[in-house]
């Protein structure tokens, strides 16, 4: 997900709120000025996730 401004918003709670029985894990936010470089980041981030 990209957002501009800090943090993750309301988007973990709005999830919440309209997929009661989602599994929410802790997300990642990605800030516009660091999009084009945040490969490793999404990579890393993404490597915590078992299947």
């Amino acid at each position: 997900m990209h957002i501009k401004g800090s943090g993750m918003g309301m988007s973990e709670k709005d999830i919440a709120r309209f997929a009661a029985k989602a599994r929410i894990d802790k997300g990642l936010p990605v800030h516009g000025g660091s999009v084009a470089a945040s490969e490793p980041l999404i990579r890393n981030w993404l490597d915590g996730f078992t299947a």
